[in-house]
């Protein structure tokens, strides 16, 4: 499961990659928007803060499958879910 969300994660950071010129008026999401006009406009920050939230989140379900496993692979199949339902928003 930690493979889906790693993935997805890299998709999505992809595409603010390619519509970085109108992605700081698209972007949907509150707190990107916030984080965007932190850093000017621009993208560099966001991305930085996504890549070090979707290491953590893969690195505490490590660490759960380690003590927990089967919470783990519950807690695992919520965030993949959520990350596929979110790239089939993207591309919807």
């Amino acid at each position: 499961m930690c493979w889906i969300i790693a993935i997805v994660s890299a998709i999505d950071t992809y595409w603010i990659c390619k519509t970085r010129t109108i992605i700081a008026e698209s972007e949907e999401n509150p707190i990107g928007r916030y984080i965007m006009s932190i850093d000017n406009g621009d993208i560099a920050l966001f991305i930085l803060i996504k890549f070090i939230g979707t290491f953590l989140s893969v690195y505490i379900i490590y660490l759960l499958y380690r003590f927990r496993t089967t919470f783990a692979i519950i807690v695992s199949t919520v965030i993949a879910t959520l990350q596929l339902i979110l790239l089939g928003y993207l591309y919807w």
